[in-house]
C-alpha cells in the first residue's frame, strides 16, 4: 500500500483516488494487520478536501468482521464529521468520498482463516445502514458543507459470501450439492433471496460460516502455509 502520510509524499496528494483501508474503526484496521490510525485518516480526509483538485476517492472497507459493532461505525461517521468541522473556510467545492464496503471472508492461509463469517446481509444494513439519518437520501450518510459521504451501491449479497464459505471450507460429502449448484440454471437465475434460501437449505451454512480451530478446521492447507505454533498464537 501507499504511504499515507500525506505530509511527505506529494504523489499521494495529488493523485490518490482509491484507498484500501480494510475497517471502519482503527480498532478493527489493527486486528488484521493494516494500523491506519484515526489521525492519518483524519489528517489525509482533510489534505484532500482542503486540496479539493477534483475527482473523489474510494474507500474500500471490509465489514463483518468478528466483534465489530456499532461502536465501530460511529467512529468512521465521526471521522467525517470532524473533518467537516476541521476543513471550515479552508475548502471549495463538496468532495464527495465513497465507501464500498465488501464483506469479510475467512481468506486462505491467513490467521483469520479460522474466524467465523457474518450471515448478515450487508446490503441491508453496511455503513449506510449503520449511519444515515433521515434526511440523507439513498446511500449518503453524511452531507455536509464541503464533504459528502456515502456507500457504494455494489455491496456483496450473503448468498455469495456462502458460495466463498462453501468453496474454502466445504468437504467431500458437500461435493454432490457443488455440482448441482454448479450445473443449475434456475439457481443462477433465481433471486439474491431465493440462492440464500436454496444454499442454507442445502448445506450446513451455521457450520461453514462459523469459527473453527487446528483441530476441527476442515482444510489441510493450513498445515502447509504456516507453522502451527504460529498461527495458534495469531489466531488467539
Amino acid at each position: 500500500m501507499l504511504d499515507l502520510d500525506m505530509a511527505s509524499n506529494d504523489w499521494v496528494k495529488k493523485n490518490i483516488r482509491n484507498i484500501g483501508i480494510d475497517g471502519v474503526s482503527e480498532r478493527l484496521r489493527k486486528m488484521v494487520n493494516k494500523p491506519i490510525s484515526k489521525a492519518l485518516l483524519n489528517e489525509f480526509i482533510d489534505k484532500k478536501i482542503i486540496m479539493g483538485n477534483g475527482g473523489q476517492v474510494k474507500f474500500y472497507c471490509v465489514v463483518g468482521y468478528p466483534t465489530e459493532s456499532d461502536d465501530d461505525y460511529l467512529e468512521l461517521l465521526n471521522n467525517i464529521r470532524g473533518a467537516e468541522e476541521r476543513t471550515k473556510g479552508k475548502a471549495g467545492n463538496k468532495f464527495p468520498f465513497l465507501f464500498a464496503p465488501t464483506p469479510f471472508r475467512a481468506m486462505p492461509a491467513t490467521p483469520a482463516a479460522l474466524w467465523p463469517m457474518s450471515t448478515r446481509d450487508f446490503r441491508k444494513r453496511s455503513i449506510s445502514g449503520a449511519l444515515k439519518s433521515s434526511g440523507n437520501p439513498g446511500n449518503v450518510f453524511f452531507q455536509g458543507e464541503h464533504i459528502w459521504a456515502v456507500e457504494w451501491m455494489g455491496t456483496d449479497s450473503v448468498y455469495s459470501v456462502y458460495l466463498d464459505a462453501i468453496a474454502l471450507r466445504g468437504v467431500e460429502s458437500d461435493s454432490d450439492n457443488v455440482a448441482k449448484i454448479s450445473r443449475s440454471k434456475k439457481f443462477h437465475t433465481a433471486s439474491g433471496n431465493s440462492k440464500r434460501a436454496t444454499l442454507e437449505a442445502v448445506f450446513d451454512i451455521k457450520k461453514l460460516m462459523g469459527g473453527f480451530n487446528l483441530d476441527n478446521y476442515p482444510v489441510n492447507y493450513l498445515h502447509g502455509y504456516l507453522d502451527n505454533s504460529k498461527i495458534m498464537r495469531e489466531a488467539g
